[in-house]
């Protein structure tokens, strides 16, 4: 089993957290929120997964910031994030920010996540009932496949 991190950023509506604490609940991997990982000690682990909300079609900026001070970076990654409209396409500026680094992107993840930004506010939101129990079970079977 690889020893797994998970470093995250879920800010409006907490949809990435409350995703990744229901599907991690019984797995080998330890989650740590954005604002505490500079204290992380990474060589402890073989395997670095980054999860985030969508803003403004792209992963949080802390992310990018974190994935690009960190020297200490497993060589292996996965991505996760939650959007409105679950479109994969969000995380392809954190694909090609992986890629410089060097390291080996093993996964990616995505689904729905309630989102009421800009004009989607006036409509009560898009994507209400997101994350569900389905889209927890789907993570859950993809997290096992990267860490088994």
């Amino acid at each position: 089993m690889l020893k797994t991190i998970i470093v995250y950023n879920s800010i409006h509506h907490k949809n990435t957290e409350k995703l990744l604490q229901l599907a991690c609940n019984d797995l080998e991997v330890d989650l740590v929120d954005i604002k505490f990982a500079k204290d992380t000690d990474l060589r402890l682990y073989e395997v670095i997964g980054f999860a985030s909300g969508i803003y403004h079609g792209n992963f949080h900026r802390s992310l990018f910031n974190y994935l690009e001070d960190c020297s200490q970076l497993p060589q292996k990654t996965f991505l996760i994030h939650t959007s409105g409209t679950g479109n994969a396409k969000y995380n392809s500026s954190f694909v090609e920010a992986v890629k410089t680094k060097g390291i080996d992107l093993i996964g990616s993840f995505h689904c729905k996540g309630f989102d009421t930004f800009g004009l989607f506010k006036y409509i009560g939101g898009i994507a209400k009932k997101h994350p569900n129990e389905k889209d927890v079970e789907n993570l859950k079977d993809f997290l096992q496949g990267i860490i088994e």
